[in-house]
């Protein structure tokens, strides 16, 4: 009787990519693997000549994810630690004041992955993360507290500063608990700080619509900052094929308003669905999408307001049994202190991510990690 000279343990080799120098063990596999950033990045390096350097760091972007799932159709953001490696350049917008910018140099660190995001930056805006280095930001604060802060802080021209706030039903609960307080400033009480707020906010907003009521808006005139609290409506439906049409959306405002800070708030569902799915999975999928959008945002040049509402945690919402969500008295409140004190930020302070720095998302806190100077105080 043969023995076999291979283990029956071992697994059957399907395949070997030459590029990536990877053992591929079943057809889902290389599919996988072809389809991913980390194969179209050894790619470019191929045509670019610098395959070398990527094997000399260890291949880290190599480690094949067996678990990794085809719904998401955005790479995770890795950071490949490597010699002579440098900070990737912050995004670079295109619609940056004149004068508001300032040189960042180089410095030692780790060298991010070319991906989906900077693709759709270099297509839409024709600026890449290469031409990031040569572009410069302006300096942030890494934290603050809204409620406090040395007159030197705070940076106001003495103009009063127009914020349109678009949203749905989470944010109309918000203008509605206001209506219903008497004596009570549709500002926020930011009038001491020259901000004026307009509210722009329609029961079930659909993404298709955001646009034209932006458009019809501004016919009155051009908003300094315009606050995007979006896609709620849809989210638990379309799940994370959501993603790209809220970055189509993203992509449209940038456009249209080029003189305006665009700021993206965390995310938050309307409903759970036709389907009435579970919470939880609505919260993952909300979690998701919303650190992807913010990351995004944050690349191509906008901001960041973090809120505090999880579906964890019922204290904030009402659920109904038809599958809609509202906010609780607690949840709104909550809500309306965030909005004011992250609009100060925001606007007199200059910060890029509110109302906090702890904890960020995963893709989030990658931005974060590859732009330190960006939010280093100035002194």
């Amino acid at each position: 009787m043969l023995v076999a000279d291979v283990p029956a343990t071992r697994p059957r080799r399907w395949g070997f990519c030459k590029i990536c120098k990877v053992v591929l063990n079943s057809e889902l596999q290389a599919h996988q693997h072809v389809e991913g950033s980390k194969h179209r990045l050894n790619e470019q390096l191929v045509k670019e000549g610098r395959l070398p350097e990527l094997q000399e760091s260890k291949r880290a972007f190599h480690e094949l994810d067996a678990e990794s799932s085809l719904e998401e159709n955005l790479p995770k953001r890795r950071r490949l630690s490597g010699q002579g490696a440098g900070f990737v350049g912050a995004g670079s917008r295109a619609h940056e004041k004149e004068g508001a910018v300032e040189q960042i140099a180089r410095g030692p660190g780790d060298r991010a992955e070319a991906d989906h995001f900077d693709r759709r930056r270099e297509e839409k805006y024709g600026v890449s993360e290469r031409d990031d280095l040569k572009s410069g930001r302006r300096s942030f604060e890494a934290k603050h507290d809204p409620t406090s802060g040395h007159a030197s802080d705070i940076s106001d021209d003495g103009r009063t500063k127009l914020i349109w706030l678009i949203g749905s039903n989470q944010l109309g609960a918000v203008h509605n608990n206001i209506l219903n307080r008497q004596h009570t400033s549709f500002n926020l009480g930011l009038e001491s700080r020259n901000i004026a707020i307009e509210w722009l906010v329609w029961k079930e907003l659909a993404l298709g619509d955001v646009m034209f009521q932006l458009e019809k808006k501004s016919a009155e005139g051009t908003p300094d900052c315009i606050v995007l609290h979006i896609g709620g409506t849809e989210l638990a439906d379309k799940k994370y094929s959501i993603k790209d049409e809220l970055m189509n959306v993203v992509d449209a405002v940038f456009k249209r308003f080029q003189s305006t800070k665009i700021v993206w708030c965390e995310i938050i569902p309307d409903n759970l669905g036709v389907a009435l799915a579970r919470p939880i999975s609505v919260n993952n999928i909300r979690r998701s999408i919303d650190d992807t959008l913010a990351s995004y945002v944050l690349e191509i040049g906008g901001c960041y307001l973090r809120l505090d509402h999880d579906l964890k945690n019922r204290a904030m919402f009402k659920f109904l049994h038809d599958g809609n969500l509202h906010l609780s008295a607690m949840g709104i409140e909550k809500f309306e202190t965030i909005l004011r004190g992250g609009l100060v930020s925001l606007m007199a302070r200059d910060m890029k991510i509110v109302p906090t720095m702890k904890q960020l998302p995963n893709r989030v806190n990658d931005f974060v990690a590859r732009n330190l100077t960006m939010f280093r105080r100035k002194y």
